[in-house]
């Protein structure tokens, strides 16, 4: 079996590869430094759990990181202004996680420039494509889950 062009994984690779240039090349034109990827899936998380405590074990957990990556990289977006960490009464261990004004800006920022690239993409393909290629994933996600959790 030639593992290239017509079989389903390469294919779905390249797709995404193709996704993750289209969404830089999108995310290019926006002004100044942007957070990289992973500091905008943080960034998300702490905005859907806005009014909650959140952290640092929560992100380690959320995202499957170590206590050492995790450190780092609250320690680097702190310092860029992204996030606040504050001690937490009865236990100065403990630093809550707080987004500031500039992450929100920028979140929000980001998050429509998502909605306009899937706007465009939805735009290439027709809504029964789209209903089609929804469904042919959610089918393959959930094989590939079930086969991962028989492995386990």
């Amino acid at each position: 079996m030639d593992p290239g062009r017509g079989n389903i994984i390469p294919e779905l690779r390249e797709l995404e590869n193709v996704i993750r240039r289209f969404c830089d090349v999108s995310m290019r034109s926006l002004e100044g430094e942007q957070p990289t990827h992973l500091q905008y899936w943080i960034i998300g998380y702490l905005e859907k759990n806005e009014g909650e405590a959140v952290f640092q074990r929560d992100i380690e957990k959320q995202f499957k990181m170590s206590p050492s990556a995790t450190s780092t990289l609250l320690k680097l977006m702190e310092s860029r202004g992204l996030i606040t960490r504050k001690s937490v009464p009865g236990d100065a261990r403990l630093k809550k996680l707080t987004l500031t004004e500039k992450s929100k800006n920028l979140f929000s920022t980001h998050i429509s420039r998502i909605r306009q690239m899937d706007a465009y993409v939805d735009s290439t393909i027709t809504p029964e494509e789209k209903a089609q290629f929804l469904a042919i994933a959610a089918k393959l996600r959930d094989a590939l889950r079930e086969a991962i959790a028989g492995n386990n």
